[in-house]
C-alpha cells in the first residue's frame, strides 16, 4: 500500500472507531464508505451499493475510506 492510501486507512479508521457506538453492533455487517476529508459517510448492504452512493454524493476525487461494519472488517479505497 501507497504512503497516501495508508494515510487515508488511517484516518478512516480513526473517524470509524469515533462512529463505532452508533454503528455496531446493529448495522454489522453492512458496508460504510467514509470521506476522510469531513468525516460523512453512506452505508449500503454491500460495496455495489454503497460505492456508488458514496461516488454520487462526493464525486470522483474525494478520498474515502470503505469497511465492513463489525469485528472484521473488508477495507477499500475508494476514489483518487
Amino acid at each position: 500500500m501507497s504512503q497516501k492510501g495508508e494515510e487515508i486507512r488511517q484516518k478512516g479508521e480513526r473517524i470509524y472507531r469515533r462512529l463505532k457506538p452508533k454503528l455496531e453492533p446493529k448495522l454489522n455487517g453492512k458496508v460504510i464508505i467514509i470521506d476522510v476529508t469531513t468525516g460523512l459517510y453512506v452505508l449500503g448492504d454491500d460495496i455495489y451499493e454503497a460505492g456508488p452512493a458514496f461516488k454520487h454524493l462526493f464525486g470522483n476525487k474525494t478520498k474515502g475510506y470503505g469497511r465492513k461494519i463489525g469485528p472484521d472488517p473488508y477495507t477499500q479505497r475508494v476514489g483518487a
